[in-house]
């Protein structure tokens, strides 16, 4: 019987020497040659189970992604407005820049630039067509979502009266 995966509609399986023996990939740092090599095992991994989730999981991920760099834009607009006296404001100003990112990573949600390279591990351990695919299949989702989530969360401030105009002018001098 065949565990299951993070996948339910699609039969998206990456290809690997230990899956066509039907071997369960293990990561035993004193069987490896080095520490080196058993952090690439473990990264190589997560990079299959990327590779393997569903694409509309992917998807709900890359948009909440998009959405949660909306926070970036949010923190850097504020500070700029009533940081950009002080001395040393552009600095701090700058920090929001990194508030989204901290969400993404925390939330472990699919951002398209923090996708590069756990996911081309497998590909360069076994480059094969259906591998190569299911890393494109992969990088075209998670782009499309971001672009989604961030459209949305640019439409809503636009829109919403949340902000006052100084802080509306600020987002779109960043």
């Amino acid at each position: 019987m065949k565990p299951q995966t993070h996948h339910d509609s699609e039969d998206v399986e990456v290809e690997s020497d230990e899956k066509q023996n039907g071997e369960e990939i293990e990561v035993d740092e004193e069987r490896l040659p080095s520490q080196a090599m058993a952090t690439h095992e473990v990264i190589r991994q997560e990079g299959e189970k990327e590779l393997e989730r569903d694409a509309m999981a992917l998807l709900w991920s890359a948009i909440a992604a998009g959405l949660s760099m909306g926070a970036s834009l949010v923190a850097k607009g504020i500070f700029h407005v009533h940081l950009s006296e002080l001395p040393g404001g552009f600095l701090l100003e700058n920090l929001g820049y990194t508030f989204g990112f901290v969400i993404v990573i925390l939330a472990r949600q699919q951002l398209f630039t923090e996708n590069t390279v756990t996911a081309v591990l497998p590909i360069m351990h076994k480059p094969t067509l259906g591998n190569i695919g299911l890393l494109l299949r992969l990088w075209g989702v998670v782009l499309a979502g971001n672009l989604i989530g961030t459209a949305i969360a640019a439409w809503a401030f636009d829109v919403m009266p949340v902000f006052d105009d100084p802080t509306r002018e600020a987002f779109s001098q960043n």
